[in-house]
């Protein structure tokens, strides 16, 4: 506890002590968080402040139960790593200047980033389920001369390997034309899966444990918590402890060879095995643990890593673009790009083993984009190849990236974004973004695209020529203009569907709201909610939601 009122210390005493250009803003909030499945209360602090172009904004946040106990696992400083983490953590932004200077740089919540012209990344945020999942993201920008060099990283808690690394270059070779080159990966996909105690163990695999970082599954204990399974029994080495052999360790194999023929009594002795007409075989691991004991716990070791070795194994998939850009005017110009993505999807066909899995490519040959004061509009024509498709780290990239999918026997399988690219074919069509605030009351942001295409049938067990559809909508209200209305915010995205109006959604399909409320001159009520869709064991989608309510404070 005092490490933890130290921390908080020195953070508001370096937010005080400052020579600030803009007074620092304070706000507070208390409200409900559910980990676990158990509700804590929530109190947190959100000091903001900014200097000539260095700002900062932090949340310190605790969770209490109903005993008043501290959750202490978001404030861990038992090691020099978790210590690290908890520091980090709490850390909402850190920014040095604005994305259009020559110098920019920003850790923390990392709200919309576009590289290139948007073939691979469009509109990714490392925030969507913040702060259910707080990620530490990273974006810097450095213009020298005619060169600017952009570098993303979707998450510094896990620096190795991330959901979005990418690497921007634009070269401007006149003051019209322009030239990008996008480099993006994702290192092991697997690692997309929620790791609530950090333990590397994702929570799938430890339901039961998944805030206890040191235990994974329920059997990992069971010989401490068995005295049977040592009491009695001597290490192989010591010729049985001085025992008489009838009591000693063992195992009691029947006539076919199967074991057990006393049912997996933790007291199987040779003497209790003949009675049964077993065949007595003295304890096979010489560590003084019955062998019963043994075989239990090592059944279910090998169980859990089976499953956790294939979450290790690297899993990458990358990209790379090239775009070109013409100005026409100071607000209009034309572009072009083409995308590349590396890695392998999945052979839908059974009987088979032709069919090609390599990523395919797309390309944009011509769009024209215009961007005026309250207005702007972008709209191109573009084709791709089989197993593409655009946009790959969207928005709802971390969501997408990897999904638990529950089967009928209880198990589960993995299944990853681009393990799914075989259900797109060889497509064409266009796409339009359009972005206003024409309207007094409104912001409005709109991307639409049309593709036609083959898609993956399941029913006929192979390709259909049909439509894949992709729809984002956001909708803001200038709250400035309606009294007792602080936030009013509402999106939406539906994308690769076959009808972007019919109820069918899937991993890539989003709606969220944020809305806010005053309540008095100091404070304000936030809801805040999130809806996805995971798949059952039907392989049908249902929804996930999220609500987060809270009351902030303005001190």
């Amino acid at each position: 506890m005092s490490k933890l009122l130290y921390v908080v210390f020195f953070c508001s005493s370096f937010l005080f002590s400052q020579d600030l250009e803009v007074d620092p803003v304070f706000t507070g909030a208390f409200g409900s968080a559910t980990i676990n499945d158990k509700i804590y209360n929530q109190f947190s602090i959100r000091p903001e402040f900014a200097f000539e172009k260095f700002a900062m904004g932090l949340d310190i946040y605790f969770y209490f139960d109903e005993n008043g106990e501290l959750y202490s696992k978001n404030w861990n400083f038992s090691s020099s790593k978790s210590t690290l983490q908890t520091i980090v953590d709490k850390i909402y932004y850190v920014r040095w200047g604005q994305p259009d200077d020559d110098m920019y740089f920003r850790i923390g919540t990392l709200p919309t980033i576009t590289l290139g012209h948007g073939s691979l990344v469009s509109n990714y945020s490392n925030s969507t389920d913040y702060p259910r999942v707080r990620r530490t993201g990273f974006n810097f920008k450095k213009k020298i001369n005619n060169y600017t060099l952009e570098i993303i990283h979707s998450n510094l808690k896990n620096i190795f390997e991330p959901a979005v690394f990418g690497i921007n270059n634009t070269f401007d070779f006149s003051s019209q034309l322009k030239l990008n080159v996008a480099l993006v990966a994702d290192f092991n996909q697997q690692k997309g899966l929620v790791d609530s105690d950090s333990d590397g163990v994702p929570d799938y695999l430890e339901p039961d444990f998944a805030n206890d970082e040191n235990q994974w599954f329920a059997e990992q204990f069971y010989i401490e918590d068995n005295e049977d399974c040592i009491q009695g029994f001597a290490a192989y080495n010591d010729l049985y402890g001085g025992l008489p052999e009838e009591e000693s360790a063992g195992s009691c194999y029947c006539e076919d060879n199967s074991q057990t023929c006393l049912g997996g009594d933790l007291y199987n002795t040779k003497t209790a095995c003949e009675d049964n007409s077993g065949i007595w075989v003295p304890n096979i691991a010489p560590n003084g643990v019955h062998d019963y004991c043994d075989q239990h716990v090592n059944n279910a070791v090998n169980n859990f890593f089976d499953s956790y070795n294939l979450i290790n194994e690297d899993d990458q998939v990358s990209g790379i673009s090239f775009g070109v850009s013409y100005d026409l005017s100071s607000d209009l110009y034309i572009y072009s790009e083409f995308s590349k993505l590396y890695g392998n999807t999945s052979n839908p066909y059974s009987d088979d083993d032709s069919f090609d899995t390599k990523l395919g490519y797309g390309f944009i040959p011509i769009g024209l984009k215009g961007d005026w004061d309250k207005f702007s509009i972008a709209v191109d024509f573009r084709q791709n190849s089989d197993n593409y498709i655009y946009n790959y780290w969207d928005r709802n990239y971390d969501h997408s990236r990897i999904v638990v999918n529950p089967v009928e026997d209880d198990s589960n399988s993995l299944i990853t974004k681009e393990s799914q690219l075989y259900n797109y074919g060889e497509s064409n069509g266009m796409s339009i973004n359009i972005t206003s605030n024409l309207l007094k009351f409104f912001n409005i942001s709109f991307d639409y695209q049309h593709l036609n295409t083959r898609l993956w049938n399941q029913d006929l067990g192979d390709y259909k020529t049909d439509s894949n559809k992709s729809f984002y909508a956001k909708l803001d209200l200038d709250t400035s203009m309606i009294n007792k209305i602080r936030i009013a915010e509402i999106f939406y995205q539906k994308i690769n569907v076959k009808d972007i109006f019919d109820s069918q959604n899937n991993e890539n399909s989003l709606l969220g709201y944020n809305l806010g409320l005053q309540m008095s001159e100091d404070m304000v009520f936030i809801l805040k909610g999130r809806k996805t869709y995971v798949q059952n064991e039907n392989g049908d989608y249902e929804p996930f939601k999220t609500t987060q309510i809270e009351t902030q404070i303005l001190f």
